[in-house]
């Protein structure tokens, strides 16, 4: 009788741990699922978040570039502007002070008009460099050769 109330109590004590085992495993499943839920909740808040900026920065970008494609273009109508009034002046001046060619002949002031001055330099819109124009818009190509010669001290000659 002794051996079977001491057998009796092994098992009930081996019920008790493996009931206390099952609900601290419990227990932790439980806070392991809460604490990923969690961090999936933050996960997606921070995400939000992050799309939301980036469309107020696509927004600031286009606002940018909008206000840089004005700038521009009141730059072009201002220089269209001046360029008429320059243009307009210069054949007021002509018409009221013909000038003459080296045979006699008046000279031909329409062809001779501001030869560099026939359209405003490109503006550069991004980061794009066209390699072929200067800043000055200028266009050189290979049939238009330039010279080369520099004016000053010829610094080969020594």
């Amino acid at each position: 009788e002794e051996l079977s109330e001491e057998l009796r109590k092994l098992d009930d004590n081996y019920r008790r741990n493996l009931q206390r085992a099952k609900k601290v495993f419990h227990n932790r499943m439980d806070n392991l699922q809460r604490s990923q839920v969690e961090r999936e909740a933050q996960h997606q808040k921070t995400l939000e978040k992050h799309e939301k900026e980036r469309a107020e920065f696509e927004k600031r970008l286009a606002q940018e570039e909008e206000q840089q494609l004005r700038r521009i273009e009141q730059l072009q109508k201002e220089w269209d502007t001046r360029r008429e009034n320059l243009a307009l002046l210069k054949r007021k001046q002509e018409h009221s002070q013909p000038h003459e060619g080296t045979n006699g002949l008046p000279s031909l002031s329409g062809s001779q008009e501001m030869p560099f001055a026939t359209a405003p330099p490109q503006a550069k819109v991004g980061h794009k460099r066209n390699v072929s124009s200067s800043s000055f818009g200028v266009s050189v190509s290979p049939a238009q050769p330039m010279d080369h010669k520099v004016a000053g001290p010829n610094l080969n000659e020594r």
